[in-house]
């Protein structure tokens, strides 16, 4: 209940407060996130590769919560892995600047990906994962306050990647080319 409770916060949050950007060195905040993440619900032996000095220009209070939502579901849908591993990088793709999170856990069929970002939806069960299904929806209204896109790609076995832009500073005008299949090193 706690859980769904903190989780309802962040929903309202995520739409309703002010934001105050500056720039976010978001590889130390990722580093802070997994190491929290690892103390209190993740104790088995992941491999974390983090792109060291990855900034960008954002909300800071909100990039905690998309990182810890995307991250802590890497986490969790990895865990039943050999290996679990997850990356947290940026790529550049037609000249846009895209972040993801990548894990090799349970993926998931793209037949079902517009259903992620709704509040309450799920696409594994509670049996099989915990979750309130509403961290993926906050996330989402999280990238779109900050005039950026969020999409993913997955696998059913193979695992996830959650890609995403961020295009606040007001020198970077929005792009409106349309997201496909981007590659992750």
């Amino acid at each position: 209940m706690s859980d769904l409770i903190k989780d309802l916060l962040n929903f309202s949050k995520s739409s309703r407060a002010n934001l105050y950007p500056e720039e976010v060195h978001l590889s130390q905040m990722a580093e802070q996130v997994i190491k929290e993440l690892r103390m209190t619900n993740f104790k088995a032996n992941y491999q974390i590769h983090i792109q060291p000095d990855i900034k960008v220009y954002a909300d800071p209070s909100m990039m905690r919560i998309v990182l810890t939502n995307l991250l802590s579901n890497a986490l969790k849908y990895s865990q039943k892995v050999d290996n679990p591993t997850i990356y947290f990088g940026k790529t550049s793709y037609h000249g846009r600047e895209i972040l993801y999170v990548k894990d090799n856990g349970a993926g998931f069929s793209m037949e079902k990906a517009t259903q992620l970002f709704k509040p309450f939806t799920r696409l594994h069960s509670e049996s099989e994962f915990q979750g309130t299904g509403i961290g993926l929806s906050t996330v989402k209204r999280i990238i779109d306050r900050h005039n950026g896109e969020i999409w993913c790609e997955s696998e059913p076995g193979k695992g996830a990647v959650f890609y995403f832009t961020l295009n606040l500073d007001p020198a970077h005008q929005s792009d409106s080319e349309t997201t496909g299949e981007t590659p992750v090193n």
